[in-house]
This record gives C-alpha cells, structure tokens and sequence, in this order.
C-alpha cells in the first residue's frame, strides 16, 4: 500500500490553492460584456505570469493552454513519484490519440487539438502512425493503436475510435492507481468512472440507441456495478429515479435526472456530476498530508481554465450570463 505523506509538498500545494481565482473574480468576468475588460480582469490573476503577451480575444486558448501546461510542469517538479503525473495525464494523452488517429484517417489537420506535455509522448504516436515505427510506444499502446488502424481499415467507422479510446483509458487508469495503491486515489478514480458511465448511459438513453451498444460504450466498474448500470439504461425513463435512489450519488443528481425525464435534457446531470466530484474534493482540503489535497488542487485548477474557457467563449458569442453561469463547475476556493 503506497505510504507516501507528501508533507514536504503540502506548503507548496497551499501556496497554489492561494492563486486560484475565486467566485468574486468569476461574477466579475460575467457580469461585463466588455470584452477588453474580461481580459483585462484575467491579465491581473496569475494567467499573466506566463506570457509576455498582452492577454485578448486572439491569444486567450493559447494562454489557457500554456497554464495548464505549467499545472503539470510544476507538478511534475514537486511531486516525487512520476506515476502520479502518468494518472494525471493519462487523459491528455488518450486525447491526442484520438486526435491524431482521425487526423490521419480523415485527412485533415487536427494539430490545435493536441495537448503539449514533457509527459506525453506525442511523437511516438506520430511514428507509429505516419512511419509505422512502433519503438518509441510501449506495447499496449502498440496494440491499441493496430487494432483500431485495423478496425478503421474494416468498417470506416470514425465513431469507434471514441468508444474505444475511453474504455482503454479508463482500464489503464484503473491499472494505475491499483499499482500506486493510495486508497484515496483508488477512490478519486472510481468516483471518474461512475461520473464517465452516468454520463455516456444517459447521452445514449437520450439519442434512443439499440441496449447492443452498451457493451461497448460503458467502461470498467467503478464503485457503481456495471450490471447496475446497465440496468439503468434499460430502465423506463418513469422508474429511473426509482432505479437511482439506492445509489450513493443519487442524492447529488436528482434534479439533472428529473431534468432529463421532463425535458431529455442531459445538461444539468452532466453538470451536477462535475459538481459531485469538485465537492468530493473540496471536503478533503482539511487534511495536511497524503494525496487528497493534491488531487484536488490538480481537479481545481483544470475546472479553473475550463471554466474560464467557457465564460470567454460564452462572451464572444453573446451568451447571456445566467446561461453561462449555468455552465460552471463549482469553484474550488
């Protein structure tokens, strides 16, 4: 079982926490539709420090991308045990797989999309693709990436590639945090999992597909069984809450699947799973040692610049605040 207090990390992390910005700022950035203003609020947190640019509507994902870069260098440097940062990024990593095979397969230039990490080895992946150079990739990504070029060459079905790529990460994940053995790590995985199979049985409930893709779309188990999940697709929309209130999360999303039964809309679930999660986080800032406060520092800050993100991009397509205020994951600080 992994031991490891971090209390050497643990001022660092709090220093961190400091630098977050706070609910004041974000009611501050929704409540101008100026967008010079908006900016001009971000250049004044901790978004400026990494760029000598003036931040505006032309450079702000650029910006967004250089601190979420920062988050993994600077956790990269403090924490000891590399494995953790592989956990962290694992995500980033599955992402740029994904981009990079459609790319491929599509023909087209998808490269904005790909996430720049000292963690993430991107050019393995583009050998293997482009060069059929395999050296650089571990063997069960090898194999991944042949047998989705493999299924491509068979049915021309870009969509596999999504389905698959989030059960193989979320296997990895699994493998991962079993190997670190941190009980609360275990946990935090387990709580991804559940919020990822929630959130895919309903998109698919809402689309009306055939129960035969289920196998597919749902992933490992987390702490919810699969069965159990499974049946929840299979539930009529009337007995769903009925199905759900024997589930731990239930009392956290009731309302986003009342949402989901009245109006089929997912968006509220969605959102209130983000939220489930952020608050699972936040009860764990009290304790001064182990991986939690570390876990959720990482969480806060990547809901930080989506947050941040969506508020931006809301703003410029003239997004009426409430809406996009609807649209935020709870804060951290």
């Amino acid at each position: 079982m992994y031991k490891y207090s971090y209390l050497d990390v643990m001022p660092k992390i709090r220093v961190y926490e400091k630098k977050l910005i706070d609910n004041l700022i974000i009611d501050r950035m929704l409540s101008t539709n100026n967008m010079n203003e908006l900016f001009r609020m971000l250049s004044e947190t901790n978004y400026s420090k990494n760029t000598s640019e003036v931040i505006d509507h032309l450079n702000y994902e650029k910006i967004l991308m250089k601190e979420l870069k920062n988050l993994f260098n600077e956790m990269s440097y403090i924490l000891s045990n590399s494995n953790l940062i592989d956990v962290f990024t694992l995500k980033y990593f599955y992402n740029n797989l994904k981009v990079m095979l459609k790319s491929k397969f599509l023909n087209i230039n998808l490269s904005n999309l790909i996430f720049e990490f000292n963690s993430i080895n991107n050019l393995g992946i583009y050998e293997a693709l482009y060069n059929d150079n395999y050296r650089y990739l571990n063997e069960r990504i090898k194999n991944i990436i042949k047998f989705l070029v493999n299924d491509f060459d068979h049915n021309r079905d870009i969509t596999n590639i999504d389905i698959m790529l989030d059960k193989f990460m979320f296997e990895d994940l699994k493998q991962k945090v079993y190997e670190i053995g941190d009980n609360f790590l275990i946990n935090y995985a387990d709580k991804l999992i559940d919020i990822f199979n929630i959130k895919t049985i309903f998109r698919i409930k809402k689309l009306k597909l055939d129960k035969k893709i289920l196998g597919s779309v749902v992933c490992v188990p987390g702490s919810i069984d699969l069965e159990k999940i499974k049946l929840l697709f299979l539930e009529s929309n009337d007995n769903l809450l009925i199905r759900f209130s024997d589930i731990e999360i239930y009392k956290y999303i009731k309302n986003g699947i009342e949402k989901f039964i009245n109006d089929d809309d997912v968006g509220l679930l969605e959102i209130e799973l983000d939220n489930y999660l952020m608050n699972f986080l936040k009860n764990q800032k009290i304790y001064t040692s182990g991986l939690s406060p570390i876990i959720g520092y990482i969480n806060a800050k990547e809901t930080e610049i989506r947050n941040v993100r969506l508020i931006i991009m809301g703003k410029i397509n003239n997004i009426p605040s409430e809406t996009i205020k609807g649209r935020l994951i709870l804060g951290y600080v």
